[in-house]
């Protein structure tokens, strides 16, 4: 499975394995240049030039666990080796992707909302007008909170820029240091054509993460674990917007 690809190590030593020892023991063959980008936040990227790959990472990366590492490693490695086609990948490779994917994000999570990692003053007025083209996140909220979770739950919530595709919920502080809830809604469901099961399913997916945060499970932390899945699928809508979604990546 080696790549003929330049290698570039230029990531920090953390407290852990390094990406190059993690590289050498668990990649044999498996050249790619890694580099962190400190004010990257919310993902990874590989970049794809005329001889070589980058996985382009956030900087609090080089302290992740080795289990972090080594998704993203085999993450990587995998859309190499299937020349960055997902749609023609079988399923077994595509559902590797998505668990892959599932457990990064899932880190990522904890270092956006861990308390102390982030501070956004003032939310209060930051979150204020929660007005889409078509939707009012506070009014979907409201009316989910008030069906599936007895109305106890309390977030802000803003919709993601532009024709982003990720839906996520974060830990924040305020100016005070108090930590607080904040739902982000991908702005790809900021659109006139939504229709309205999909944009309260996924405000129901993310309310979940609020009412049932990960748990360990050994040294891997588990976001959509079993008790997750059950609840989300209590939703009325949700296999309609599961196969909606799918119609959406294609």
């Amino acid at each position: 499975m080696g790549t003929n690809l330049a290698v570039q190590r230029t990531l920090s030593l953390s407290e852990g394995n390094n990406f190059a020892w993690i590289l050498e023991n668990y990649f044999p063959g498996f050249n790619i240049n890694i580099f962190e980008k400190a004010r990257m936040r919310k993902g990874w990227r590989i970049e794809r030039r005329t001889d070589s790959y980058s996985l382009i990472i956030p900087g609090f990366f080089a302290n992740a666990p080795d289990e972090i590492k080594i998704a993203l490693l085999k993450w990587a490695q995998i859309l190499v080796n299937n020349k960055f086609s997902r749609k023609d990948s079988n399923c077994s490779i595509k559902s590797q992707i998505k668990d892959l994917e599932s457990t990064i994000y899932g880190f990522i999570r904890t270092k956006i909302g861990a308390v102390g990692r982030r501070t956004i003053y003032y939310p209060q007025v930051k979150f204020a007008d929660t007005r889409g083209k078509k939707y009012d996140l506070r009014e979907i909220f409201d009316r989910i909170n008030n069906e599936y979770f007895d109305g106890g739950m309390e977030c802000f919530l803003r919709w993601g820029k532009g024709k982003s595709r990720t839906s996520y919920h974060a830990i924040c502080n305020d100016e005070k240091g108090k930590p607080y809830h904040l739902i982000t809604i991908a702005g790809v469901y900021n659109l006139k054509n939504i229709p309205d099961f999909a944009i309260e399913a996924v405000m129901y997916h993310e309310m979940l993460h609020v009412a049932f945060p990960p748990i360990e499970v050994g040294a891997k932390r588990n976001i959509h674990h079993r008790k997750f899945r059950e609840m989300e699928r209590e939703f009325p809508h949700y296999e309609k917007w599961k196969r909606w979604q799918s119609t959406k990546r294609r």
